[in-house]
Order: structure tokens, then sequence, then C-alpha cells
């Protein structure tokens, strides 16, 4: 698992352009909830955002219009799901009136669902229909609302804003990305490349581009041409192997340099379209998941042919340029099972997540993922919620301490490549100056650059000493709360005591190590830092960590039926398009993911690996409500809480840490 946003590019320049602590800090968290390699309850689909829930909600009722599915108290968990996001916004900014035009619509249909005796289904459904519009209506402004207020924190004092404030915003904003499907990578080069010169409308312009036209090429494998294609797709056309040019876009040498690039094994043509997308690789994704939908046709001609698409694509925007796209595929030297043995009746529920995983399609990949859950035994929404919303606290603890580390690493890195660039444009203009005579016209602008780059050396090479010495603290954290070579702690709960707030009885080495985690905290990365920040309040303020779990549990459960929702509408109603399924394919795996790490960590601890999976997610549902109901009663500090074997198996004490 990878914990973004701390790209050293983007953060060096980021620094160098003297970004400031909150815009830099919103950057950071909007990169981290888009990425794919993010924790799941800290990615986009774990959110439950306004800004992600209204679309869904509005397609949701429209379907339900249609087809009276999904049934309605499916459908009014979605309602209440999409409410408290829309009531986390008015009790953030306050009584927008957009905000409270929404949560009018919201009310109404709710109210409609529930009263079965007085409006008939017909007439329910009618009303979903006049809620579906009214939401549409609305989402606009939503939009609009939120762009202003990103444009008020960006733009006015930093004093002005509270951190529940920009946790909000960042989350919405990171849903308006997401729905665009902006490339994670792309986006993080572009903002670094634009460090020095982002106001609020450059920043909003990089993170919601307007789509433009992109013409897309891949290989097809499986038959040599593709007939009718454009009567198909007008944009689409396909062409020989050894044809390349009859594509029409780019240059043919530059097509069959792509082509020769890409293995074929027996019969195979090429093909394209176009689409809208936000920037060169998203629209890749699209021509690919287009492309993939034209071969349904082909292959319900061909009973016995198998048509497939080719992992790399070839884009070329508008002004023609013109990008080769590889797959980007993650790789480890050894790959090793979750567990060594799993129970026979998982086995199932693994083979559907891998299928799940490997499906491209994002709705199908989405509704795959549910039937994964199933497969196991987990179809209870609501144990899954709490059981996930525990597991999420201890993941988030941990990655507190992961972010640490990477944030000093991203610095120290970012420092080095700083001072060799310099250090090499420093060395050549001085080789430059000794060649050019003193009475030379160019001397004396070559001695100012000269100059001016020995100053911008001394000055990267002092903060190289001072990102070095962040390194130097942590390694003295790291005496306490010991680690691998990979930073996995030992025993979390080691580096939980450096979160909690000193008692008499702690050691002199806890002391020392806390005080070097103040001075890393003090220069490090935003996000690194608040978040190490946040759950040291949370562990110290029970009424903090309850008010927490509770509203990680909401949104987790919000996310759920809203993938069971997807798996209604694709397993019942056949669809494999709808608002929001982008988030919801990479989300349904996520949640397959997490929910086996639950599963993981308990059978590898377990004396009883043949205790069935629901069991184990029942229990833990129980184990969360237990300590959420003795956080509301609590006051002191959570030292005593095992938040190391917060999700394992028993015979733990939860409470009976010394």
């Amino acid at each position: 698992m990878a914990y973004s946003g701390f790209d050293h590019r983007l953060l060096a320049a980021f620094r160098r352009a003297g970004v400031t602590w909150t815009r830099t800090y919103v950057v950071q968290r909007v990169l981290r909830a888009v990425s794919g390699t993010s924790l799941f309850s800290r990615h986009v689909s774990a959110l439950a955002g306004m800004a992600s829930e209204l679309p869904r909600t509005r397609a949701v009722l429209e379907n339900f219009a249609d087809t009276a599915q999904p049934r309605v108290s499916l459908l009014r968990s979605l309602c209440e799901g999409t409410r408290a996001a829309v009531e986390r916004g008015i009790g953030q900014w306050g009584p927008e009136p957009v905000l409270l035009d929404v949560r009018g619509v919201l009310d109404s249909v709710i109210g409609a669902l529930d009263d079965q005796v007085k409006i008939p289904m017909g007439r329910r459904r009618e009303l979903a229909r006049d809620a579906a519009a009214a939401v549409g209506d609305l989402l606009p402004g939503v939009r609009r609302f939120l762009e202003s207020t990103f444009t008020a924190v960006w733009e006015g004092p930093e004093s002005f804003n509270t951190i529940a404030g920009l946790d909000l915003l960042s989350d919405e904003l990171a849903c308006l990305v997401a729905a665009t499907d902006r490339d994670h990578d792309t986006l993080c080069r572009e903002l670094a490349d634009r460090a020095d010169r982002l106001d609020a409308r450059t920043v909003l312009d990089l993170l919601l581009p307007p789509p433009k036209p992109y013409r897309v090429a891949v290989v097809v494998h499986g038959a040599t041409a593709l007939s009718h294609l454009s009567e198909l797709d007008p944009t689409a056309t396909s062409a020989a192997l050894t044809e390349p040019g009859r594509l029409g876009f780019g240059s043919p040498n530059r097509l069959r340099a792509f082509v020769a690039g890409v293995p074929t094994h027996g019969a195979a043509c090429l093909a394209s379209c176009q689409v809208d997308a936000v920037d060169a690789p998203s629209a890749g994704r699209a021509a690919r998941r287009t492309m993939s939908e034209l071969l349904d046709q082909y292959m319900a001609g061909h009973r016995l042919v198998t048509l497939s698409l080719a992992d790399d694509v070839l884009v070329s925007d508008v002004d023609r340029q013109v990008r080769h796209l590889a797959p980007r595929r993650t790789t480890v030297k050894r790959a090793d099972p979750l567990v060594p043995g799993w129970p026979k009746t998982l086995r199932n529920g693994l083979r559907m997540a891998h299928v799940a995983r490997v499906t491209e399609a994002p709705l199908p990949a989405a509704a795959l993922a549910w039937a994964a859950l199933e497969a196991c035994g987990l179809e209870n929404r609501g144990d899954l919620a709490a059981a996930l919303a525990l597991q999420a606290m201890r993941q988030q603890v941990v990655e507190a301490h992961q972010q640490l580390h990477q944030s000093a690493t991203a610095t120290v890195r970012a420092a080095r490549s700083r001072v060799e660039v310099l250090e090499q444009r420093s060395n050549a203009l001085d080789r430059a100056l000794e060649a050019c005579p003193t009475d030379h016209p160019d001397y004396a602008p070559l001695h100012a650059r000269a100059t001016q780059e020995r100053a911008e050396l001394l000055e990267a090479q002092a903060h190289q000493r001072f990102a070095e010495s962040l390194t130097e603290n942590l390694a003295v954290v790291n005496d306490y709360a010991k680690c691998d070579g990979f930073t996995r702690l030992h025993d979390l709960n080691t580096w939980v005591d450096l979160l909690l707030p000193p008692r008499d009885t702690d050691p002199p080495s806890l002391s020392t190590a806390r005080d070097a985690l103040a001075k890393v905290l003090a220069h490090t990365s935003p996000l690194a830092a608040q978040q190490v920040t946040d759950w040291s309040h949370r562990l110290s303020t029970p009424s903090a960590c309850a008010a927490w779990l509770q509203d990680a549990q909401k949104r987790m459960a919000t996310f759920l039926d809203a993938l069971y929702t997807a798996r209604n509408l694709t397993f019942h109603s056949g669809q494999f398009r709808t608002e929001g399924d982008l988030v919801l394919g990479t989300g349904g795996s996520h949640v397959v993911d997490f929910s086996l790490e639950i599963l993981g960590n308990w059978y590898r601890n377990t004396p009883n690996p043949d205790t069935a999976p629901t069991t184990i997610i029942t229990e833990l549902a129980q184990r969360q409500r237990s300590i959420l109901a003795r956080l509301r009663k609590r006051s002191k500090p959570l030292h005593t809480l095992d938040v190391a074997r917060l999700t394992g198996p028993p015979p733990t004490d939860i409470w009976g840490r010394p």
C-alpha cells in the first residue's frame, strides 16, 4: 500500500514558490484522495461527499422511477447517506441557499418513501423522477458554491481557516476531480510546473480542466479487420496493422512504431475512436472503455471468437501531440499470499475478488466486488461498515507513522535532487566564465548568472542540511517506536505512546522520542504533520475519537449501500454505465482488499482458523459499538486502549494496556 500526496518534485516546487501551509495541505489531501494507491478510508470512494453522492443518487432515483429498483429501503438508505453529506456541508459552511434546496429535495423524497400507506408505488416513482430532475438542476449550483468556497480559502488569510473546514473542502474537491477521471500523475506534474503562479482560478483549472477531444488508437487481437465500425460509432475507424496511416491521425511512422511495440500473436488490427477527456491518460482509459463496448457487438456475431484490446494506447490531442501510453503495472520481486492458508469457506470469495480486480469495466467491477463480499458471507452491510470503521481507525494511526517517514524521505530526496541540479548548472557556468575573456560583451551577464546560480546553490545546500536533520530526529523517534527497513512498526502501541499525552510513569526514552517527534512535525509537510496531530488529539480526547469513529461508520455504510446498488443495477438491470461508476469500480476493489486485510489479520493470529468470516465481522462490529459506547462516557486519554490489536481475535482485552 502506498501513501499518496508526497511527490518530492511537487513539494519541492511548492517550497521554492513559497506556497502557504493551507494551500499545500488542501492540494495534498486532494491528491491523496484521488490516487488509486490510497488507503480505502482515505480514498475518494469512502469520503461520501455530496459532490459524488448527489449525482449518484440522481441516477438511482431515475432508475427507480423507470424500473422500481432498487427496493424502497435501499433507495431510502442512499438518500439518507446523501442527505448526511449535505448536512455536513451546512454544518460547516452555514445555511447556503443551494445546500438548503438540495436538503429540501432529499427530505421530500425520503418522506415519500416512508409514507407507503398514503403514497402508492406509482406515485412514489413519479416523485422520484421529479426529485432526480430537481437534484440535476441543483448540481451546477453546488459545484459553483464549492468553487467559490475554494477561492475564498485559497485567497483569504490563513487565520480564517479551520482544519475541519479544510478537510471537508478538500474531500468535496476530490469528489469533483475523481468524477472527471483526472490522471493523478499528470495532475501532480502540472501542479509542480505551475507552482510559482498558482492563483485560485489556475488551481481549479488544473484540478477540473474542461474536457477536450482526443483520438486514441489501440490494437485489437482476434481479427484482422472490423467491418462497419464507423456505422457503430461515427468517430471510430479501423485499419490493418500494415496500413496504420488509414486511421487518419498522427504520423504514419509514429503509428508504425506503435504497432511494432505491441506484441501480437495471430490475427490483429488497429482501431481508433474519438473521446472527450480531461487529459491524455484519461482519454486512453475512456477510449478503451468505448472500444471494449463496441467489441461487444462483434463478439455477438462470432460465437467462437474472442476479441480483446492490447494494453498500450496511442493518444493524440487536438494539438496533434501524440503520446504512446504504456500500461502502469505495480510489481514485486516476490509475491506472497496474505495468509499462508485460507479457510476453504473463503476460496470462492478470493476467486471473485481476483476476477473483480482484473475486470476493466468499472460498474461490472463494482458489482463483482460486492459478489466477492457476498461469497465471503459479508452481506450484512451494517456490521461490515462498523468493522471497517474500526479497522480504518487502526490503519490511519499506522498511516500517520508511514506518512511521517514518507514526508521526510520526500523532503530529503527533493533537497538532494535540487543540489545536484544546481551543482551541475553552477559548474557549467563557472567553466563558461573561465573560458570567456573579461572584456567580452557576454562576460558581465554571464558573471551575473554564475553569481546568482552559486547563491541558489548555497541556499539549496543549507536546505539539504536542514532536511537531513529531520532524518536524524526521525531516527530518535524510531529508537522508541522501532520499525523495519520498510518503516513497518514492530509494535504499533509504541507509536501510539508517542501520540498520547505524557504521564509520570513514562520512561526517559519515551520523553526523548516525543521531543524529537515535535521537532520533526514543526518542519514536515502539512499533510503528514496534520495527520499526526489529528490522531494525537483523538487518542487524547475520547469524545473526538468517538465522533470520528461514528462518522467513519456512516461514510462506510454510504459506500456499501452504493456498491450494493451497483450490484443490483448490473446483475438485475444489465446496466454497465452509471453516474460515479469510475469511483465505484476502484472503491469496490479497495473495500474487498480492506475486508480481506481484516480477515487475514484475524486468521494469522487466531488459534481457531475455521472461524467463519461472518462470525469475525459480527464480533468486530459488536466490538466497535462497545468501544464507541465507552468512548462517549470516558474523559481520560486512551492510554489503556490496545490499538495494535483493535481488530485482532480474542482473548485480547482491548482496554488491557497498562
